[in-house]
């Protein structure tokens, strides 16, 4: 199987046998050691303030981060141009008083002069969060979060970003791009099994966390804080994952570091894309927001192409979403890929398109 979808993705051989690790208890020392050394790490690589991991998906982070950065006495702004974009924005709904939500075509990136009015409006407006997704799986499409957030942090906003397919595969640094909250899934960039949500959150991050008590019982980050306290988790966590997670960071490590993966990524994303453009093809995403993790192709061949793809070739990658459903293919160039995967997919969409 080629397996090019945007999570789950490709386990290497060390992370495989991580997982499967004499069982220990979640209140041991050993368990102690495990965790920390996976949250210091993550503190690193965020550049946080602190770091948490939870069990549950990266949709879990998401709601996570954001029901403890927003109440229902504030208005929240929401930047979308994605089918993830909008989940996120419903999610603010649920926490937020009222949100206010401004979306580009999905083709289409948010930088700093497209944002600027929206901020502008909802500031005048009393919003006192700000969120959006940093790079938007459905489409392909990286939105500038960095000169963003800080625009919005010069307006007094808190910043809570989605950056579940963006973290190890797009540079992301907390406190360089003034974020305070955001969160990524352990099945993405960093190649890990699925199955964990890992949190940043910056100094004001905490701040705000700390003076409310969010309406959720299994994702209060002040109950995590205290369970931190004591080097533990407040609740039975997927033991077997966060030794794959260790692995899995252990590795980037070893390989360079995060910049290092960034790196990679870049270069699978800037090869995929010339390819694609040879066979004709026409990417989705507008230049200069190009993900470096997700690449969307537009096709009126869509049922043709994904279904020989799987059942022809065995080559497994993402379809569209939302308003994109049979218009785009989205093979992933993410977590622990191999360029020959790229060669075999883009040979087979030759031998398909001549058809």
């Amino acid at each position: 199987m080629v397996l090019l979808t945007p999570g789950p993705v490709y386990l290497s051989d060390e992370i495989r046998v991580a997982q499967a690790n004499e069982m220990i208890s979640h209140r041991c020392k050993e368990f102690d050691e495990l965790h920390m050394w996976i949250i210091n790490n993550l503190k690193k690589n965020f550049n946080a303030e602190e770091a948490y991991v939870i069990t549950g998906s990266g949709s879990l982070g998401v709601e996570t981060i954001i029901c403890n950065a927003v109440n229902k006495q504030e208005t929240m702004l929401c930047l979308t141009n994605g089918d993830f974009g909008d989940r996120f924005a419903k999610v603010a709904g649920i926490y937020a008083g009222k949100v206010i939500t401004e979306t580009l075509p999905w083709n289409q990136g948010w930088n700093l002069e497209r944002a600027k009015p929206k901020i502008d409006a909802a500031h005048a407006a009393g919003a006192k969060v700000f969120g959006m997704v940093y790079n938007e799986t459905s489409t392909g499409v990286t939105n500038k979060a960095g000169e963003i957030c800080k625009y919005a942090k010069s307006k007094g906003m808190l910043t809570v970003i989605d950056a579940v397919s963006a973290w190890a595969g797009i540079e992301l640094d907390m406190k360089a791009m003034a974020i305070d909250f955001t969160t990524t899934g352990s099945q993405k960039a960093i190649a890990a099994p699925p199955g964990l949500a890992m949190i940043g959150v910056s100094a004001d991050g905490v701040k705000k966390y700390s003076s409310q008590i969010p309406p959720t019982y299994y994702n209060n980050m002040n109950t995590m804080k205290k369970f931190m306290e004591k080097k533990q988790t407040p609740y039975t966590p997927a033991v077997s994952l966060f030794f794959g997670l260790k692995a899995a960071l252990e590795r980037m490590e070893r390989d360079g570091g995060y910049s290092a993966n960034v790196k990679r990524h870049a270069e699978a994303a800037q090869y995929a894309r010339e390819q694609a453009q040879k066979l004709g093809l026409k990417l989705f995403a507008e230049d200069g927001f190009r993900s470096n993790t997700v690449l969307a192709i537009e096709t009126d061949k869509y049922d043709l192409i994904f279904k020989t793809l799987r059942d022809k070739y065995n080559i497994h990658i993402g379809g569209g979403q939302g308003q994109l459903k049979g218009k785009v293919i989205r093979p992933c160039h993410i977590g622990n890929f191999k360029k020959q995967d790229l060669d075999l997919l883009f040979a087979a969409l030759r031998e398909i398109l001549q058809q």
